[in-house]
């Protein structure tokens, strides 16, 4: 994912800084107000946001991945 743009916007409430990646663990947000759905996203590693900051997300066709409650992947 791309950070900026017109997007997903999500409250990051964990960074996981691993070289040239970083991990965005947090919950999606719409229309201001948070939603029960967590959301993880791998973005660039150089400069990732901070823990308690809202960032909107670019997602990038083909590297989607959805998941179930149960942790099944779900495919499409």
């Amino acid at each position: 994912m791309e950070l900026g743009g017109a997007g997903i916007e999500m409250d990051v409430d964990m960074v996981e800084e691993l070289g040239a990646d970083a991990y965005l663990y947090g919950r999606i947000v719409s229309g201001g107000c948070e939603m029960d759905q967590s959301i993880v996203a791998r973005v660039d590693g150089r400069g990732p946001p901070e823990r308690g900051s809202r960032v909107r997300l670019c997602p990038t066709p083909g590297h989607l991945h959805f998941f179930a409650v149960d942790g099944r992947r779900i495919p499409g």
